[in-house]
């Protein structure tokens, strides 16, 4: 398994925790940037190659074919779309099963159609890329036990989590807040820090919204708050969301995968519009109980769909039946 960046985030905790996982089932042999290399368990093999250049870089893919070769896998699995596509480049003389995980909406690509199977960590991804078949393998998240909200003392605690950058939207909730008597807390840093500080201070709503920067105790203030609120633009899988409802919290969440995919459309609210976001909170605040009452079967969904153990074993499946068939 395969990844080409050098970043931090969703795709990079994916691959990690992916590898760890599988790798009590089977031989597994990570490939990627020499930084992940302490985040993997003892069980994995672990080659550091820096593929973080070009995906035509001519010294990546020879590194790279040259261990391949050297292995012989079974399963070759590239990670996301630069990986997918030196492997597409690469395939003909490489062993094994060829496979790739696509992680968010790209602009449908030929090369997708060499493998013997694409996975998408949702099903508009597949849809998106007119793939004629595909497996659709959430995400997975570790959880704590699901707990109930907390009693509301003074005004309502509402989360959002994601890095501070256009596709999150956060300038469309701030606007929102300015209609929804609630505190909203931002977990997350990024570029937008300083423009998204100026809107609060503009719209005189210090008071009610926070950034707290970056945090690793996400699952804490999970607890803390009454619900989670999701206003991306665009998503190719919502950890937050994820993790929103392994929780127990019931999630108000913009028009994108995977949300738009699990909930009712009576709970999905239109991307990039404050009005109706500031609604769908407000209602939400009216009446907790009624509004977690509709939520039970997407807590249950999440337990049975959106574990880490869950998407382990539904990639271990995915590989046996490829080796059977």
């Amino acid at each position: 398994m395969f990844m080409g960046g050098d970043e931090e985030g969703g795709l990079e905790k994916h691959f990690v925790e992916l590898a760890n996982g599988l790798a009590e089932r089977c031989e597994l042999i990570a490939v990627g940037h020499g930084k992940y290399a302490d985040r993997f368990s003892a069980q994995v093999r672990f080659h550091a190659i820096d593929l973080s250049r070009g995906r035509l870089d001519p010294r990546s893919l020879w590194r790279l074919v040259r261990l391949i070769r050297r292995e012989v896998p079974d399963v070759v699995h590239a990670q996301a779309s630069k990986a997918a596509q030196m492997l597409a480049l690469l395939q003909r003389w490489l062993p094994g099963r060829k496979v790739a995980t696509i992680h968010n909406l790209k602009t449908p690509r030929a090369f997708y159609g060499g493998f013997d199977r694409c996975i998408c960590v949702s099903r508009n991804a597949g849809e998106h890329l007119g793939l004629s078949r595909y497996s659709v393998i959430y995400n997975g998240v570790r959880a704590r036990p699901a707990s109930l909200p907390p009693p509301v003392a003074g005004r309502p605690r509402v989360l959002a989590v994601g890095r501070l950058v256009e596709a999150k939207g956060f300038d469309t909730l701030i606007n929102a807040w300015q209609a929804v008597n609630a505190e909203l807390r931002i977990a997350g840093s990024g570029p937008l820090e300083a423009s998204l500080r100026r809107q609060i201070a503009d719209l005189g709503l210090e008071g009610r919204v926070q950034l707290l920067g970056h945090r690793s105790d996400v699952e804490d203030l999970l607890e803390q708050s009454q619900l989670t609120v999701i206003s991306s633009r665009w998503e190719g899988f919502s950890y937050v969301f994820a993790e929103s409802l392994l929780a127990g919290r019931a999630v108000i969440a913009t028009d994108v995968p995977v949300a738009n995919e699990v909930l009712h459309r009576s709970l999905i609210v239109p991307r990039e519009d404050p009005e109706a976001l500031a609604a769908m909170v407000n209602a939400a605040l009216l009446d907790l109980e009624g509004f977690y009452r509709r939520y039970k079967p997407y807590f249950d969904f999440a337990r049975a769909n959106f574990t880490l153990e869950r998407m382990v074993d539904h990639t271990y499946e995915l590989y046996r039946e490829l080796l059977n068939g």
